[in-house]
Formats: structure tokens, C-alpha cells, sequence
């Protein structure tokens, strides 16, 4: 007795797939948002240095020169 169609089955996986790329998307997306340092090696505006570890400390100091708005470190 078959209880699903072999099509019933495909658009469940597919569904599947749809939702777990649209929670990777949200994830990755929201990580990025969070991030405290940007891709220039910058201090974002809403983080203090203190809350970074100490190579990121490191990191943000030798590059604050090349930072638009550059903070007090």
C-alpha cells in the first residue's frame, strides 16, 4: 500500500531543501551583521574594543589609520 506519491515525495525534499537554504541565508546573514570588525580590518561603530580578542585587538589597532571614522582605541 503506498501511502505518498513518488511527487508528493520530490516537492517535500524540495521543500526541505528551500527551508534549510533560507535558514543558512538568515544565519550567514545575521553573522555578518553582528561582526565587530569589517572587511578593511575597521572597527564597526556599535563595538568596543574591549570585547575582542586579543588578535583582533591587534588587528584593528595596526590598520585604525586607514579607518574612516576612526575611534579611540
Amino acid at each position: 500500500m503506498k501511502i505518498l506519491s513518488d511527487l508528493s515525495i520530490a516537492k517535500i525534499f524540495v521543500g526541505f531543501l528551500l527551508i534549510a537554504w533560507i535558514i543558512i541565508l538568515i544565519i550567514v546573514s545575521g553573522n555578518h551583521a553582528l561582526a565587530c570588525v569589517d572587511e578593511k580590518g575597521c572597527l564597526k561603530s556599535q563595538c568596543k574594543i574591549e570585547w575582542l580578542k586579543p588578535h583582533y585587538k591587534s588587528m584593528v589597532i595596526e590598520n585604525s589609520n586607514r579607518c574612516p571614522n576612526k575611534q579611540r582605541l
